[in-house]
This record gives C-alpha cells, structure tokens and sequence, in this order.
C-alpha cells in the first residue's frame, strides 16, 4: 500500500471509532408522548417494553427469543425517534450508526466496522444498537459487491449470537426505509427478526393532530381559531417529520413579516 493510502485508511478508521459511542438515556430529548398520531405503534413497542423488562417471566413459559427488532416504513415516520425514547423508557444507552456507512469500499470493511459496534455492545451489557437506512442489508445475498455479502453475513451471525446468556440484554433495532411488500428481502434475514414494527404515513386525523401538536408549542404566536382543514388535506402522503417542517417553516415566515402563524404562512 502507498503512504497516502495508508494515511487515509488511518483517519478513516479513526473517524469511524470516533463515531461509535453510546448516548446515554438521560441525553435523550423528548419522550413517548411526543409522537401524536402513532398510538398504535407506540402500543407495538410497548410489548418489546414489556417482554424487556419481564424476560425472566417470559423465559419461564418457554419465550427466550433474542431482542432482535426490525422497523420498517418511510423515511420521517419516526424510527429514529422511537428507538431513543424506547432506550429513554428502558433505562439504556444507544448507539446510532448508519447502515450505510458500514461500507467503506474495502472488502471486509463492513463486517470489520460491524465487529467494532459488536464490541462496544458487549462492554456495555445492556444496551441498544440501532443500524439505520438498513435496506441493503435486507437485499437478497448474492448477485451484488463482495463485501455487501460480508456485512450481511457477519450480521446474520450477530443476530444468532444474541441468544447467549452474556449478550441477553442486547436490544438490536435495525431500521429500513422499505419493508418485504416493497421490496424482495432476504429469508435468512427476516427470520432473525421476531419482533417487528412497520410504520406508515398518518391518516387525515393523525396529520390534524400532529399539526396541532406543533403548533401547540408555539400557541402564543399562533392565531386563534385556526382552521386546519385546507392544510390537512393538502397534505395526505405526508410524513410527521414533514409536517414539522411546514409549521417551522411557518414560524420562520411569521417571525421575518412580523405577524403571528396563521393560514397564510402554513401554506407558504
């Protein structure tokens, strides 16, 4: 190897360490009760709350299943959210990572990067790791790059060893924008999840909701009677991290014209 390529390898490498920590749950912002219009997938993670909390009752009726948990829907739906305040709920510390920076263009660079979160999970014990973007690691194996069988395999194998008594209090969450309706997944992969969460776009009534929401915070500069119906409906097919946008936007609009939220600026 050449000295420039050896001196890139190193501070990639370290970056990535530099990358890898754990957030601890008093860092985490917000609570369950921040995410309107999602009751009935807050209720889904309440089981995994549950059966968390209540292994050793579980295991007595036979259920040992590891704590391996897919999410799956659109992008801005609130995976990332949901698993923070999840780990808040539980007491844990998290570590976030990008599925799609596992890959770092070098065979094995991923399986390695993947070995790495594998070791700092384990020196915690109890603990949740949340891969995001994941949805090329649930692609079906072969056909594609090398090491993207590597990273896939090393996870398959991660999964299985969550079984083991010392890595028992291992929550892994991995989250892809797509699910098995939207896209062929690999076999192997979705039998290592017993536990799964799909999430979705809000209906009319959760957009009404979450909008309020938002602008509930912000309810002093915030005209009164205001009627949300042309904006509820104009917005069908939007995310709740969409929606945020808008009334964020809407302040911004309000602040720069001097006047308080109303119709006009939300529809800007």
């Amino acid at each position: 190897l050449t000295l420039g390529l050896l001196g890139f390898l190193f501070f990639q490498l370290r970056g990535q360490g530099k990358s890898l920590r754990f957030i601890e749950p008093g860092q985490v912002q917000g609570s369950l009760a921040d995410l309107v219009g999602m009751d009935d997938i807050k209720a889904e993670v309440a089981q995994i709350k549950d059966q968390y909390q209540r292994r050793a009752e579980y295991a007595e009726y036979g259920i040992r299943k590891p704590f391996n948990v897919m999410f799956s829907g659109p992008a801005g739906t609130g995976k990332t959210k949901l698993a923070s305040y999840l780990a808040k709920e539980l007491g844990l510390p998290i570590l976030f990572h990008s599925a799609v920076n596992l890959e770092t263009g070098y065979v094995g660079g991923g399986a390695n990067t993947l070995g790495r979160i594998v070791s700092l999970a384990k020196r915690r014990r109890r603990c949740i790791v949340f891969l995001d973007e994941a949805q090329d690691l649930f692609m079906k194996r072969g056909g594609h790059r090398k090491f993207d069988d590597d990273t896939q395999n090393m996870l398959l194998a991660v999964l299985d060893g969550v079984r083991t008594k010392n890595d028992a209090e291992i929550i892994w969450i991995v989250a892809s924008n797509f699910n098995s309706e939207s896209m062929p997944m690999d076999e192997a992969m979705l039998r290592r999840f017993q536990m799964k969460v799909d999430f979705r776009l809000p209906n009319k009534g959760e957009r009404e909701s979450i909008i309020r929401y938002y602008l509930d915070r912000r309810a002093v500069k915030v005209l009164p009677d205001l009627d949300l119906r042309h904006l509820v409906e104009i917005t069908e097919g939007r995310s709740p991290s969409d929606l945020e946008t808008i009334v964020n936007q809407a302040g911004i609009s309000a602040v720069q014209a001097g006047e308080m939220i109303g119709a006009a600026t939300l529809m800007q």
